[in-house]
């Protein structure tokens, strides 16, 4: 058997194999109704807002009163419980100040309106009397509790963890904790386990840009989650506090804008991905199949044109009988790497006689290397002039053939 038929063997029987085992493996329903859609998987949210409850936030001190921020207060309160509106049941709400310390309010899983008034009175009960505002502190248990709030939830993958932080961006830790403040270099290779993505929106409520280092430290949150963070200035200064309205409503559209097209995308990837994971076995098939079909083709095609290659042995002896000096040449047959010899072509391996160009005629070796004699076609041998001949349509060996005028005898040994 050739090489090709044994490959195509080894490929139809890995196919059958296989097929097999995703025959028994698959379950299938005894007698399936129409094909109903997958209901489509509902995602939820975790919002946890946090809000910056330092003097500051008042118009006290002689920065904000510097940059004429005025007292923030209510319109933080109010925009803060424009996030519970948009709340749904399933969903969760984290209420989380900060200043000098960090505080939380009791996680609320939303199942009904009296949920949503829960939390809008504790949003109304926050006092802002802060007198430092250490933003590092935050970060840090705001991070692990959104670590803890992922633990406690089933299904992480269907949720999104949004996080909306509203403060005059100073990071102003009291003087006994300096040492604390957050290291940057520390979290610059922070990578968290694999879970809901993570949405941040952080409201910058001051005339001031926001610096480098305060985005870096905003996306520390983040680490190696999916999602992003999205940085809204809103310049509250001179009474002009409509900002911050509109500040939380543009907040509200990109979260909307951020998992709309987070929930395409990944309706898009399970459409084709989802296909692939479910018949994974098939497509397998499928392929081995026509990569089957592909080979077989080609031998199909290929078989009559030309045989495989095999060891030849022995030596090929011949010369020109009508030559004045009777000249006489041997061709070693192991060193053709072709495995067959042609007389009367150019080719490499091939025997050209004095620029005589013959029919082509090839001497093919056989399975055993030559040992039992060489193989020739009905067509080549009606071609040569056989002189002697053991086996009718086997050249063996000491037989002797004619072509032209040349004489060539197969030998074993020379």
């Amino acid at each position: 058997m050739s090489k090709k038929h044994a490959f195509i063997k080894y490929l139809l029987v890995l196919t059958v194999v296989l097929f097999t085992v995703n025959a028994f493996s698959e379950k299938k329903p005894a007698k399936p109704a129409k094909a109903a859609k997958a209901p489509a998987v509902k995602v939820y949210k975790d919002v946890i807002v946090v809000i910056d409850t330092s003097k500051s936030m008042r118009g006290v001190g002689p920065t904000a009163k510097k940059l004429g921020m005025g007292d923030l207060s209510s319109k933080v309160k109010e925009s803060a419980a424009k996030f519970v509106d948009d709340l749904n049941t399933g969903d969760t709400f984290t209420l989380v100040t900060f200043s000098t310390r960090t505080k939380f309010y009791k996680t609320v899983k939303i199942s009904s309106v009296i949920d949503k008034d829960k939390i809008k009175s504790n949003i109304n009960s926050i006092k802002f009397e802060g007198n430092d505002t250490f933003t590092s502190r935050m970060i840090r248990n705001v991070e692990k509790k959104v670590t803890q709030i992922e633990k406690s939830l089933k299904n992480a993958a269907n949720r999104n963890t949004m996080v909306v932080i509203m403060s005059d961006g100073l990071d102003d830790p009291p003087s006994v904790a300096r040492r604390s403040k957050l290291k940057l270099k520390e979290y610059g290779k922070a990578t968290r386990p694999s879970g809901s993505p993570m949405y941040i929106y952080y409201l910058h409520l001051s005339p001031k840009s926001v610096t480098k280092e305060q985005q870096k430290r905003i996306e520390v949150l983040r680490g190696g989650r999916g999602g992003r963070t999205t940085v809204t200035q809103a310049d509250p200064s001179g009474g002009n506090q409509k900002v911050i309205e509109r500040a939380v409503d543009k907040t509200k559209k990109n979260y909307k804008d951020d998992t709309t097209k987070k929930a395409e995308a990944k309706k898009a990837d399970s459409g084709f991905m989802g296909f692939i994971k479910a018949n994974w076995w098939w497509l397998l098939l499928v392929l081995l199949v026509v990569i089957a079909g592909i080979v077989l083709a080609i031998m199909m095609f290929s078989g009559g044109k030309k045989k495989p290659k095999r060891y030849m042995i022995g030596h090929l002896i011949y010369g020109d009988k009508k030559s004045n000096h009777q000249e006489s040449n041997k061709l070693n047959l192991a060193s053709v790497k072709k495995g067959y010899i042609k007389i009367g072509t150019t080719k490499m391996d091939d025997i050209t006689l004095r620029g005589i160009s013959f029919p082509g005629i090839s001497i093919y070796g056989n399975k055993q290397g030559g040992k039992d004699g060489f193989d020739i076609s009905e067509e080549d041998l009606k071609k040569i002039n056989i002189i002697q001949q053991k086996k009718d349509g086997v050249l063996s060996y000491d037989d002797i053939f004619e072509i032209e005028s040349f004489e060539f005898t197969i030998k074993l040994k020379p």
